[in-house]
C-alpha cells in the first residue's frame, strides 16, 4: 500500500480530533491538513518546501488525499506550526489500528539516520558508520515490520 493511500485510509474523521467552529476562509479543513502532514512524514519530507514541490511534482497524490489543489508552502507551514502536536495524536491512533488486525509478539527498535545535508535546521550526528548530517528516526516495529512508534 502506498503511503498516499495510508494517509487517505487512516486520516479521517474518526481518527482526527473535531475542530470547532471558526470564522472566515475554511481552507481546506483540519482533515486534509493532516493527511498531508502524515503523507509527509511517511515520505520523509521534512520541510514545507519539499512538501510542495513533491505534491506538485505528483498530482495524483494530491487527488488520492482529498485536495483540490497543492496548497501553496505557507499554508503548510502554517499547518505545522497549528497542528504540531496532532500528527503525533494520529500516529497513536494507527498504531492502535495496526495492533487490532496483527497482535504484535516482538518488538524491534531502530535508529535510522536520514541524511539531510540542505535542512538548515539539521544536525551533525554519529552512527556506527561514522558522522552524517541530518535526523536521527527512532521507532520501533512489529514482527511484521509495521510502525508503532516513532520519535
Amino acid at each position: 500500500m502506498d503511503a498516499c493511500e495510508v494517509a487517505r485510509l487512516f486520516v479521517n474523521k474518526v481518527v482526527v480530533p473535531a475542530e470547532g467552529k471558526r470564522r472566515g476562509n475554511p481552507g481546506y479543513g483540519r482533515v486534509k491538513a493532516l493527511r498531508v502532514l502524515v503523507y509527509s512524514r511517511l515520505k520523509g519530507l521534512e520541510n514545507d518546501t519539499r512538501i510542495t514541490e513533491h505534491l506538485k511534482k505528483h498530482g495524483w497524490a494530491a487527488r488520492v488525499l482529498g485536495l483540490p489543489a497543492v496548497p501553496d508552502r505557507t499554508a503548510v507551514g502554517r499547518w505545522w506550526r497549528r497542528y504540531f502536536s496532532l500528527p503525533e495524536q494520529v500516529f497513536r491512533g494507527i498504531t492502535d489500528m495496526l495492533q487490532l488486525l496483527a497482535p504484535t509478539t516482538h518488538l524491534v527498535p531502530d535508529s535510522t539516520p536520514l541524511e539531510d545535508l540542505y535542512d538548515m535546521e539539521a544536525e551533525w550526528g554519529y552512527t556506527r558508520e561514522g558522522r552524517f548530517k541530518g535526523f536521527k528516526l527512532h521507532s520501533i516495529v512489529n514482527q511484521m515490520g509495521l510502525p508503532l512508534k516513532a520519535r
